[in-house]
């Protein structure tokens, strides 16, 4: 409340809302005359009755006279004092009549008020809130200043804060705090003024300011005021200023960077020409410039803390203040992006300018109205033509006349904007038949449009290729399929040859029949291998050689199927050339090297085989395949016959392609020999040349003195098995009847229970019949069968039988079964004897 209202009265009924408790205090009035007569009239009165009482009644008549003199001493006395009352009476009511007027004009300014306004006596009882302190606590009835504090206490640091700055205001202090209230989910922020009311003790008066948005606003302001700090600290280029003497005043952190300061207090160590590569001779401490002046612009170098340069472009004005001092307003920015950024747009534009011309494929900058702007180098060689010759031309006269509506509808379809437009194949209008395919985009903010022209020669090569291939797989494929059901005729019939032998002995009349079958089974059984081999399905079994010792073992048969004008040249390496791989099928495929060169020379000649180490250094392309890089084992075969034309070369390996006459091969010899090679892990390449010769290379994969040392140590645990014959019990799973009753008879007669089933769902059949936890000790079973071949049928067996073993049986490679190889997963190829099955199902059976 104010202090100048602490003389009125301006509340009545210290209960009643908007009005105050206690009486006003006195009013002190002006003089008046008579107020004073009449005073003193009493006072004579006063003392004319006490001179009655204490002299003597002779004394006292005397001195007064007689009643009359009395009168006139008393009366206006009286009359006075009649005069005072009244006066005063209505002096009183007009005070109080002001004074509420008063009260009603403070009373209107308090509820005007721009703040909430409260007031409470010294018990914390309302006595006055104006309607703005009425609409913050959203209630008419009293609050006392306990519950108005319990308004503001609901956040735990606000609770008893009024309570404690009402107690401080009595004491005078005049209290100020920022309170937050939150109501119907709305939070406002509050200052609020405590302080005591003037002459009224203990009483106490709030007000109430809103000032959120005031807060708002500052904190916005706050904000972007720090991030216009921010941007110009950070900015891309430097601020700064100094003094007379060159002291820096002010300087961002940009520039602290560029000169290697380490914060901007550490400019205060430092003057403006210690970082100047070359300070101005002629100019003031403060002067970037030779002779200074108001406005100083251009380029300077400028160095940082370590020394290092670099140059940038400032704007420097000096301002000179009134008393004499000097603040400078400067602006760096450094050129060393910008210089790099121009190098670099050079360097890219050299970069791009030698891709476009050393390009190997043709490339035309072609204009919107379908004329040549650029050629690059590759597209003038296509062409033959000088590159000058080209610009200005239409495009579509430098291609066929065939090929011209196409290259129209490629450019309208880059005019309109159109996507994922298909490549066009053309030829150009030059002699050179190459098939040439076109490739063409519009240029990015250009009207201009790129073409592309790649050679497809070789793709075409490939594609021929492709199709000699996928017709090579079919044939693989074929042969494969017969070399299956041959490999299952020859088991058959090898296998009962072995039973016939066993009752016809060398002295009986058929034993040389049945040895005659046998025997030409057996090169029945090796045509079957050499079909499989260039299909690549044949069954393996590798083991580790020494390509030195098997060509001194086969050197002697070679030298017999060459003849003797042919002789024949062994060089070998001095290195050990270990190689893991078929016995049988390296002589097969070191026999049909030398029998091709030796038919490549009917005039006779040498054959050299050389034999050594060779070190590959990166990925190399030979004739049919990529050999990686690496170490490898060399093996060359080269002839003096009459080489292979250039066109023959890509079809040489190609099974049933020769260039013999008919009846001299059958085109499987090099394709049974690129067939063994791969399956191996090796390479094969040819080199020849009409009329000198031709080279066969076999590139084979090191074996490492690991693999030898565990290949030594299965040998030393190999023994031949003396007694073949057993008791465990067999399953036969084979869907060639001929097969299954060679197997059952053969192994029958060496003591097994054997069981027989057609094909695997059979099997199953036959197992659910058994009882005990291992009924079966062995399942001999093909791999592939009608309605559930072997592996299938082997898997739900040991998932219920998991010590049960298996022995597969097939014509194809064990790589068919690799997916389900396993500690009980065993394989013997087909065709088999009698004696190989009995020691296989032997070692098997005793390798517990």
């Amino acid at each position: 409340m104010p202090h100048d209202l602490q003389d009125y009265e301006f509340f009545q009924d210290p209960h009643q809302k908007g009005v105050a408790p206690p009486p006003p205090r006195k009013i002190r009035g002006e003089f008046n005359p008579v107020v004073a007569l009449a005073i003193l009239s009493l006072i004579g009165f006063i003392g004319i009755e006490i001179l009655h009482l204490f002299l003597p009644a002779d004394i006292y008549a005397q001195w007064l006279g007689d009643r009359q003199n009395y009168m006139l001493v008393i009366g206006p006395a009286i009359l006075a004092v009649f005069v005072l009352t009244l006066v005063s009476f209505f002096k009183l009511l007009n005070a109080r009549r002001k004074i509420e007027k008063e009260r009603a004009l403070m009373e209107s300014v308090l509820q005007g008020s721009q703040g909430a306004r409260y007031i409470c006596d010294p018990e914390g009882q309302e006595i006055f809130s104006n309607a703005k302190f009425r609409d913050i606590l959203g209630t008419d009835e009293p609050v006392s200043l306990t519950q108005l504090d319990e308004f503001f206490g609901t956040q735990d640091d606000q609770k008893g804060v009024l309570l404690d700055y009402a107690q401080r205001a009595k004491a005078n202090e005049h209290q100020r705090v920022e309170l937050s209230l939150t109501k119907k989910n709305k939070t406002r922020l509050y200052n609020i003024a405590v302080s005591a009311v003037g002459g009224w003790k203990n009483y106490i008066h709030f007000r109430l300011d809103d000032v959120t948005d005031k807060r708002t606003l500052e904190e916005t302001l706050t904000q972007e005021r720090q991030k216009l700090l921010d941007f110009m600290d950070n900015a891309l280029v430097g601020f700064f200023s100094v003094n007379e003497k060159g002291e820096f005043l002010f300087a961002n952190s940009t520039l602290a960077r560029w000169f290697g300061v380490d914060d901007q207090n550490d400019f205060q160590h430092f003057h403006l020409h210690d970082f100047l590569a070359e300070p101005p001779e002629e100019g003031a401490a403060f002067d970037i410039f030779d002779k200074g002046g108001a406005k100083q612009y251009g380029e300077v170098v400028f160095k940082d803390k370590k020394g290092r340069e670099f140059s940038a472009a400032i704007a420097h004005a000096v301002v000179y203040e009134d008393d004499g001092s000097v603040k400078t307003q400067s602006v760096i920015r450094d050129l060393t992006p910008e210089r790099e950024m121009k190098e670099a747009l050079i360097r890219s534009e050299d970069r791009f300018h030698r891709f476009f011309e050393d390009a190997p494929t043709g490339i035309l900058l072609v204009s919107k109205d379908g004329k040549v702007e650029e050629a690059n180098r590759s597209f003038v060689d296509i062409m033959g033509v000088k590159a000058n010759t080209l610009v200005g031309k239409p495009l579509t006269d430098l291609v066929r006349a065939d090929d011209q509506a196409g290259i129209k509808a490629l450019i309208r379809s880059l005019d309109q904007k159109e996507k994922n437009i298909d490549p066009l194949e053309i030829q150009l209008s030059n002699t050179d038949e190459t098939p040439l395919q076109v490739t063409a985009n519009r240029l990015k903010g250009s009207q201009s449009f790129l073409f592309h022209f790649s050679d497809l020669s070789k793709q075409k090569q490939l594609e021929v290729q492709f199709t000699q291939s996928q017709k090579m797989q079919a044939v693989g494929q074929l042969a494969g399929g017969v070399a299956h059901d041959f490999n299952n005729l020859l088991t058959a019939i090898i296998g009962f040859c072995d039973l016939l032998l066993e009752r016809h002995s060398a002295g009986d009349p058929s034993f040389h029949d049945i040895m005659q079958i046998k025997q030409n089974s057996n090169r029945a059984a090796n045509l079957v291998r050499q079909l499989l081999a260039f299909s690549r399905q044949q069954t393996l079994r590798p083991q580790i050689l020494d390509v030195t010792d098997v060509l001194s073992e086969l050197s002697n048969l070679l030298r017999r199927l060459i003849g003797a004008n042919i002789t024949l040249n062994i060089q070998h390496s001095r290195d050990a050339i270990n190689i893991k791989a078929d016995h049988g099928q390296m002589e097969q495929v070191f026999i049909n090297l030398v029998v091709n060169a030796r038919d490549a020379m009917k005039d006779g000649g040498e054959i050299t085989i050389k034999t050594g180490l060779t070190e590959i250094e990166e990925d190399q392309e030979l004739v049919s395949d990529v050999i990686p890089k690496g170490q490898w084992i060399r093996v060359e075969v080269k002839d003096q016959g009459c080489g292979i034309p250039e066109e023959n070369l890509s079809r040489i390996l190609d099974p049933f392609f020769t260039t013999k006459a008919m009846g001299e091969g059958t085109g499987l010899g090099l394709s049974t020999v690129y067939g063994i090679i791969r399956q191996t892990g090796g390479y094969l390449d040819v080199e020849s040349e009409v009329g000198v010769g031709t080279s066969f290379i076999i590139y084979l994969p090191l074996v490492s003195q690991t693999d030898i040392e565990e290949a030594k140590q299965v040998v030393e645990k190999q023994t031949t098995a003396k007694d073949l014959t057993g008791t465990e019990r067999i399953m036969i799973v084979e869907d060639e009847e001929a097969v299954r009753k060679f197997s059952v008879r053969a192994l029958s007669a060496k003591g097994y229970e054997v069981l027989e089933a057609e094909d695997g769902a059979d099997a199953l059949r036959v197992f659910d019949t058994l009882e005990g936890p291992n009924p079966v000790q062995l399942v001999i079973s093909d791999v592939m069968m009608p309605e559930m071949d072997g592996p299938t049928m082997a898997k739900i067996v040991q998932e219920k039988y998991p010590d049960i073993k298996i022995l597969f049986v097939s014509g194809f490679s064990e790589d068919r079964i690799s997916d389900y190889a396993g500690d009980n997963i065993h394989f013997l190829p087909k065709p088999f004897s009698l004696k190989q099955l009995a020691e296989k199902v032997k070692e098997i059976l005793d390798d517990a």
